[in-house]
């Protein structure tokens, strides 16, 4: 979903809204090379956007997510599945420990986008329910009453959806 300029660069935490439609009145910003006239020129967030040169910098949480991705985290749960393992003398439960790979990376990952509801799209909400299922059936034998979590499923991605309606543009900005 496209939104205004200035409201873009006011998000990634450059400076204010109004700070950043004077920047842009001074023809200080590019957009994939070319010199924006305007502050209601329209972006979607993956152009080329440079201040005075520079690529705009990223949000916290983009930060922290790009953190989160270098950290070598299947090594952890490989020494963690073995320390389990041999502290227990039980491998078996053990390795529903490496379903919790896909589940980090793509947290991580969420993270790294920048508008709301595509990173609330992104986050490994299947990923977490079948390891709540599986959890449920090995440890407590719960395999027929708990197939009820799969419908959380559907149902995160619709409250999403009703929750974090995308704006379109009014009237008066067309």
């Amino acid at each position: 979903m496209a939104e205004r300029l200035a409201k873009f660069m006011a998000r990634s935490g450059v400076c204010s809204r109004r700070e950043a439609e004077k920047l842009i009145e001074q023809k200080r910003v590019t957009i994939n090379g070319e010199i924006v006239e305007t502050p209601a020129t329209l972006v979607e967030g993956n152009e080329n956007i440079l201040l005075d040169g520079e690529k705009l910098p990223k949000t916290e949480l983009q930060k922290k997510g790009i953190k989160l991705l270098k950290f070598p985290f299947p090594l952890f749960v490989v020494l963690v599945f073995v320390v389990l393992g041999f502290a227990l003398q039980d491998w078996h439960p053990a390795w529903l420990l490496f379903l919790l790979i896909p589940i980090y990376y793509h947290f991580a990952g969420a993270l790294t986008v920048r508008k709301k509801k595509p990173r609330l799209l992104a986050m490994p909400v299947p990923e977490v329910i079948v390891l709540l299922y599986l959890i449920c059936g090995f440890f407590f034998s719960l395999w027929s009453t708990a197939w009820v979590l799969f419908l959380a499923i559907p149902l995160y991605y619709w409250l999403v959806g009703c929750f974090y309606k995308e704006k379109t543009p009014s009237e008066n900005e067309r």
